[in-house]
């Protein structure tokens, strides 16, 4: 028993076109997402698949319609054209466990991996909530795994531990890192910054400046700094920004919140290698 599909200026199973499309859609979808369900794709692969270079015709006897007659005529004509079939075999008889009736099931399995990924995001969210703990050297520290990370969730960009580890650039064109915390006085002067180093085979960063950028409160005006980094630099390194005293303190007694970043979005270049230890907040006098 062979199933066929044809293609071409009109298809003999055009009423099965959309579920074609849904069920090569979703195979594609958990392909990118999920490599160990690469048994899916053999589910639906085809045991033969053949291309002509002229088209083929499905030939049938024309009705006489004539006088209200629906009798078959002597008379043939093109009922539909294709070059290309698609064959798939069978080992039994079509029935209820067959494979062709067994993909209906997917459309529920499809709709609910669209809605799961809707809910996930390929970015690592950090700790929004943090409050401004000074240790007695008066600063605080914020570790990797408490930072938003754009693209931080995708292991082909970024390895960012759930513990008090360092997060590693794999490669990104988007460099994004950013984190926040509560607590912050208006009179005082503030020193941010992170501890970074390279890897061996760090690239990409001799023509692409870093930069960070601090603020107070959400609708703060954002002091910056920029950086050319050093990939053969062989030891950690700390990179900082000063945000000065808020000009009108009495007005900013709801900006109590500071959002710092490390940036690299503009360049559109590709760079790895970067390892990030940990975010600084000092508070000065």
């Amino acid at each position: 028993m062979a199933s066929l599909r044809l293609d071409g200026e009109k298809s003999c199973t055009g009423n099965f076109a959309p579920l074609q499309v849904l069920i090569r859609s979703w195979v594609r979808l958990v392909l990118q997402n999920h490599t160990s369900s690469i048994s899916i794709l053999n589910y639906f692969k085809p045991k033969t698949h053949l291309v002509s270079e002229s088209k083929s015709f499905i030939l049938g006897k024309k009705s006489d319609v004539k006088e209200g007659n629906n009798t078959a005529s002597d008379c043939w004509e093109t009922n539909a054209t294709f070059q290309n079939v698609t064959v798939w075999n069978h080992d039994a008889m079509p029935s209820k466990d067959d494979a062709f009736l067994r993909v209906f099931h997917w459309f529920t399995v499809a709709n609910c991996h669209c809605l799961k990924l809707k809910m996930s995001s390929p970015h690592h969210v950090g700790n929004r909530s943090a409050e401004l703990i000074k240790d007695e050297r008066g600063q605080m520290i914020i570790q990797a795994k408490d930072l938003n990370i754009v693209w931080g969730r995708d292991d082909r960009y970024w390895t960012v531990p759930n513990k008090e580890n360092l997060a590693e650039l794999h490669q990104v064109s988007w460099l994004e890192v950013t984190g926040s915390v509560n607590g912050i006085s208006p009179s005082k002067i503030y020193e941010v910054g992170f501890r970074l180093s390279f890897t061996p085979d760090a690239f990409g960063w001799g023509s692409s400046p870093i930069y960070i950028m601090v603020k107070r409160g959400k609708y703060g005006k954002f002091a910056s700094r920029k950086f050319v980094l050093d990939p053969y630099a062989t030891r950690q390194f700390e990179i900082t920004v000063m945000l000065g005293k808020a000009e009108k303190p009495d007005q900013d007694s709801n900006n109590q919140k500071l959002y710092f970043g490390l940036y690299e979005v503009w360049s559109g270049k590709w760079k790895g290698g970067l390892k990030i230890h940990h975010a600084i907040i000092k508070e000065l006098e």
